[in-house]
């Protein structure tokens, strides 16, 4: 029996929103006291080298889970530690070999984010690699021991330990950057591990999970056939990131950071919405799967999918509208300059949609590892990779940035659209279900470019300034009430009441 989903949701938006309230302000304090320099531009190029060799662990971290979760239901407490405990050591020898790889090449990583154009950014990545090498074993630990949270069903344990990780990071920044500099980044990265990993650690020991150094034999085919495809997916992404980095270190200075600033607030919808209700749902994914009721997993999926669509179309809708004046608010100070603010504003444009499809991978993700469909993942994570590959080089074939700040967004839209008719396969639907869906999502993008263009149209004839606060305020009750009046129109506001009554299928 699963505890109240209501309840769950609740909780998890509400710590989740106070955790990317805080990554927020970290991401206003770095504006304030780096701006879009090339220091900053080489912390995420290195911080992308260090995710390049941690996303190994990933693919292992989410073959883990189910794992647990099977094995939680039928063997011992011992039994149980015993499996984890091998799952883990091998999970660390892979970040050790990580940290080898990048303190015997850090010259080699760092021309892989580092485009020619670039002047001085590859040594200033060079630099900051020795400092940030050993947060590969620490990123290890703390993705593991908080993504093993789910299998126990403390998803609102998980949303507290980010809470704790963002509100020391953003503590270590605001007082340490002034004496520190750029270090007080990677001094913040590294704390933010050590809370997490510490809250995981009491949680799982809570539950009698107990680690202790065993050779990683006895795995088992499940957890190395599930690695193996989702190795492929992660590989793909990590390949798109390194080479995102190259190309806009090629176009000008600060455009990584901008376009970072932009992925930021992007994160928030991501986060409160997408992440929490892929992570509540995905405990019960895993009990439909057991329980093989394909329908009751298709019912949450479609409810969850609908609410994103809804919500956060909504959300982007304004934010999209908004974009000069949100940069303005949130960063223009200290070293952020005028260069700084119009640069990250046409990225927030370029990329506040992207949170949709990403949202809905995410939920389906879940649907399709919890199902033994993680071939399907791989897929999809293919797809959006040589996708944005292929964005991002013709960006550099015409020379034109505003093409490559694109490249998340439309990437994420082609890959989700491809789970989608993956997703309908699996749960066998016939075509009249596709027609359907297409008509839904047809009639709701009719209804946010309505309101994007009524909104902008009433903004630049009632206000000089249309990114002034007042035209902001208008330009938003204006979205918001020609959302409903077509909404209401189309039909598509009577899908609102069991969306917003959260009633998901109970178990």
């Amino acid at each position: 029996m699963f505890p109240s989903v209501r309840k769950n949701i609740l909780w998890a938006f509400s710590l989740s929103g106070c955790a990317v309230i805080l990554s927020l302000a970290t991401q206003i304090a770095i504006s304030y006291f780096y701006g879009t320099s090339a220091e900053l531009d080489a912390y995420w190029s290195s911080l992308a080298i260090i995710n390049l060799m941690v996303y190994p662990i990933h693919p292992f971290r989410e073959a883990l889970i189910p794992e647990i979760h099977r094995r939680s239901i039928n063997d011992t407490p011992e039994e149980i530690s015993t499996y984890f405990s091998k799952a883990l050591t091998f999970i660390l020898l892979v970040a050790s070999f990580g940290l080898l790889l990048v303190m015997i090449f850090p010259q080699f990583f760092s021309y892989l984010v580092a485009n020619s154009a670039a002047k001085q950014l590859p040594e200033l990545v060079i630099s900051q690699l020795k400092w940030f090498a050993p947060v590969i074993i620490l990123l290890a630990l703390s993705e593991t021991l908080n993504s093993l949270l789910v299998s126990y069903h403390a998803v609102i344990l998980q949303s507290v330990s980010r809470l704790m990780a963002a509100g020391s990071s953003l503590a270590i920044i605001t007082s340490l950057a002034e004496i520190a500099g750029i270090k007080a980044l990677v001094w913040s990265f590294v704390v933010a591990q050590f809370v997490t990993i510490t809250i995981s650690f009491f949680v799982i020991r809570k539950h009698g999970l107990i680690f202790s150094v065993k050779w990683p034999s006895g795995l088992g085919k499940a957890f190395f056939s599930v690695s193996a495809v989702l190795l492929i997916n992660y590989s793909m992404s990590q390949i798109y990131s390194i080479y995102e980095k190259n190309i806009f270190s090629g176009f000008s200075e600060g455009l990584i950071s901008a376009f970072q600033y932009s992925v930021s607030i992007t994160n928030v919808l991501i986060t409160i919405l997408g992440l929490s209700l892929a992570n509540i749902l995905w405990p019960r994914f895993l009990d439909h799967a057991a329980n093989k009721d394909i329908e009751k997993a298709n019912h949450d999926v479609t409810v969850a999918i609908k609410a994103i669509f809804l919500g956060m179309g909504l959300v982007c809708t304004i934010i999209f509208c908004n974009a000069d004046l949100i940069t303005h608010l949130l960063f223009a100070r200290g070293a952020f300059d005028v260069e700084s603010t119009i640069k990250t504003s046409q990225a927030l444009r370029a990329t506040i949609f992207a949170a949709i499809p990403i949202s809905i991978l995410s939920i389906l993700g879940k649907a399709f590892i919890s199902f033994g469909a993680a071939k399907k993942m791989m897929l999809v994570g293919v797809t959006t990779a040589f996708f944005g590959l292929f964005i991002l080089w013709l960006s550099q074939f015409f020379g034109l940035y505003r093409i490559a700040i694109i490249h998340w967004f439309l990437a994420n839209v082609i890959s989700s659209i491809l789970a989608g008719i993956l997703f309908f396969r699996l749960q066998g639907h016939q075509f009249s279900a596709y027609v359907k869906a297409c008509w839904w999502i047809l009639r709701l993008l009719v209804i946010f470019a309505v309101a994007i263009l009524t909104a902008q149209s009433m903004a630049h004839t009632f206000f000089i300034n249309a990114s002034s606060v007042g035209a902001g305020i208008v330009s938003t009750i204006t979205i918001v009430v020609t959302t409903l009046l077509i909404g209401r129109i189309f039909g598509i506001i009577s899908n609102l009441k069991p969306i917003l009554g959260f009633k998901i299928s109970e178990s």
